[in-house]
């Protein structure tokens, strides 16, 4: 964001983060936009600070940047630029690696599992230079150059928005921070529906792309399993005064009570196993065999991190309809929207061009079926790899914090990128 921005200045750093987990000071710089001393940025700053305490405990630097879209979002962004663990520090030019979380979610799913475990740790051990996003409306991107959260017109946007504002937002400033021309991606769940709009519909940004890997891919949903989802997707998936009613609101917003309540009350193994499991299980399904029960308070106190009914709907209106396509707003306002009464399909067919493209599935993910992984392969070309995990418990949620994640996903996925830039490498001699 331009310093010279007006009525707005840069302020770095902000403070040091301290912990009596680690026996050194880190600091922290907090590349932020502010506006005014207002309760909208006490709130952002106490939250970033949540998110650089818990990988700072973990014995890792790390970076908070704001960017803000050309729509007038400010997300955030936080980077682990080098590992104090394998000492590489000292090497430029490091390949850059961007995670993107899914939906409800925040950076913070990328590391609870902590240290040995988390891909962003993984990849910075490794030497990778690691960029977690957060999409608009997330506990760490609740502002907004014009809006509050408090006004509906914040929360109107859909996964639609995600996908053409914030990924090339957030993508062209971390390419421009370090220098580089391309990148690594890692998606999960609506992380990989953004990245199949983006590159749908702006295919320019496969060029920005070196492999992207798709964790658990949400394109075509009619064919999901998730109780959730087929209790709710048959009043929630057709326009409607309902829908109409709902639309534009802030949904399963982070609660600083909430979190705590539920955290320390996940803490008593009973209640753990028999209650706050079966919370997350609504969502994905029942299956406990790959859940990591420890994990679970960690989950309670970030979780869910929010986001817009309008996610959710549309969601659900791809499930009735069957199609991949933009958000449906009812006949007489699609005629406005998209000048005809239905809304447009995404043309997949762009995505013909893409980057490697490695698609992780389950037989078990009721969030993303194989019946619907498999619809994107006619229409997306043959830089497609699947990779099905050969697990019949691997729910959706396992990408991200099952107990054997490194075994089944992490080390995979850095294998391949490795060999992917050896090859890159040999090619440039």
């Amino acid at each position: 964001i331009p310093a010279s921005t007006p009525g707005y200045r840069l302020r770095r750093p902000i403070g040091h983060v301290k912990t009596h987990l680690v026996d050194f000071e880190v600091e922290i710089t907090f590349i932020m936009l502010v506006k005014n001393s207002n309760e909208e940025t006490a709130y952002e700053i106490r939250e970033i600070v949540k998110q650089a305490d818990r990988i700072v405990a973990d014995n890792y630097p790390v970076e908070a940047h704001t960017v803000q879209t050309t729509d007038g979002y400010i997300l955030t962004l936080f980077r682990i630029p080098y590992s104090l663990r394998t000492q590489n520090a000292h090497i430029s030019n490091k390949t850059v690696l961007f995670l993107q979380h899914g939906l409800i979610s925040s950076s913070d799913g990328w590391i609870l599992v902590g240290p040995n475990q988390a891909l962003p740790y993984l990849a910075a051990d490794a030497g990778y230079d690691v960029w977690l996003g957060n999409f608009r409306g997330n506990t760490y991107s609740r502002r907004h150059i014009s809006r509050s959260p408090e006004k509906h017109a914040f929360w109107r946007f859909s996964f639609h928005e995600l996908a053409i504002y914030d990924l090339p937002a957030m993508f062209d400033y971390v390419l421009n921070t370090t220098r580089s021309g391309s990148l690594h991606y890692v998606g999960h769940s609506m992380g990989t529906t953004t990245i199949f709009v983006l590159m749908s519909l702006m295919p320019w940004y496969m060029e920005r792309i070196r492999t992207a890997h798709l964790l658990a891919p949400v394109a075509y949903v009619d064919h999901q399993g998730a109780p959730l989802t087929r209790f709710t997707a048959p009043i929630l998936g057709t326009p409607s005064p309902l829908t109409k009613a709902l639309s534009d609101n802030n949904i399963l917003g982070y609660n600083e009570f909430l979190s705590f309540f539920g955290a320390e009350t996940c803490a008593n193994e009973v209640v753990e196993e028999t209650i706050c499991a079966n919370l997350l299980f609504i969502y994905t399904g029942f299956d406990p065999v790959n859940t990591n029960y420890s994990l679970i308070p960690e989950i309670i106190k970030t979780h869910p991190a929010g986001g817009s009914t309008n996610q959710i709907i549309h969601y659900m209106q791809e499930y009735v309809s069957g199609h991949f396509r933009q958000y449906d707003h009812g006949f007489k306002e699609n005629i406005l929207y998209y000048s005809q009464p239905t809304p447009p399909d995404y043309p997949l067919e762009n995505v013909r061009a893409s980057p490697p493209l490695q698609i992780y599935y389950a037989d078990n993910d009721l969030q993303s079926s194989p019946i619907d992984v498999f619809r994107l392969l006619p229409r997306m070309g043959k830089n497609i790899e699947l990779r099905h995990i050969n697990l019949t418990t691997w729910n959706h949620l396992d990408y991200m914090w099952a107990f054997n994640v490194k075994k089944v996903i992490n080390k995979i996925i850095l294998s391949y990128i490795s060999e992917y830039e050896s090859e890159r490498y040999r090619v440039r001699e």
